[in-house]
């Protein structure tokens, strides 16, 4: 959890009921809630962009706790950081660290692994209160350039990655549901 964000109350106790009714699931998140420093139009883009995830990730639960999830993040906008998540620890230990190769999007390839290895549960209620200052890295809305180039260059990796694991097949079946059924929801 970043030093700057907040957990809401009560969401470490969702989450532990969440996990204990779902043995199965390794992955836990909640809905984001942005506030901070940044100029109102920044601010207003990431919750804009944080109430899209958190619409998305409740429309995916009807697929499952894995694919949907996963191809929401593999070919769409990310659904989460890494403070409103909860893995648990055996998770981690099967799906090891982050990818020291991807320098952006390194988080979304962390969690792309752990909800395909593990499976994910979202809890529709706020997990944080996300600080955002002047400028963000990943949700600009004036991005440069080169943030850019980083994105697409950690989502192409993240994508080849899970390409070379887990096989093509699997791989563009998942990118045509993600960019034909989910798209509907």
């Amino acid at each position: 959890m970043d030093d700057d964000d907040v957990v809401t109350e009560g969401h470490y106790a969702a989450v532990k009921s969440a996990l204990q009714a779902n043995p199965s699931v390794g992955l836990v998140f909640g809905q984001i809630e942005p506030f901070g420093s940044a100029s109102p139009k920044q601010l207003e883009h990431e919750r804009r962009y944080f109430a899209e995830a958190a619409r998305k990730a409740a429309s995916r639960r009807r697929f499952g706790a894995r694919l949907a999830y996963v191809g929401s993040m593999l070919f769409d906008n990310a659904l989460l950081v890494c403070s409103a998540s909860v893995i648990r620890r055996e998770c981690v230990s099967r799906i090891g660290g982050f990818d020291p190769a991807i320098r952006l999007m390194e988080d979304a390839d962390f969690h792309v692994r752990a909800m395909r290895e593990c499976g994910a549960l979202f809890l529709d209620r706020t997990a944080i209160r996300y600080r955002v200052g002047s400028p963000s890295l990943m949700h600009s809305p004036e991005r440069t350039e080169e943030q850019a180039r980083q994105e697409l260059q950690g989502r192409r990796q993240m994508q080849a990655n899970y390409r070379q694991k887990y096989g093509a097949l699997e791989f563009y079946s998942l990118a045509l549901f993600t960019r034909t059924v989910l798209r509907a929801f």
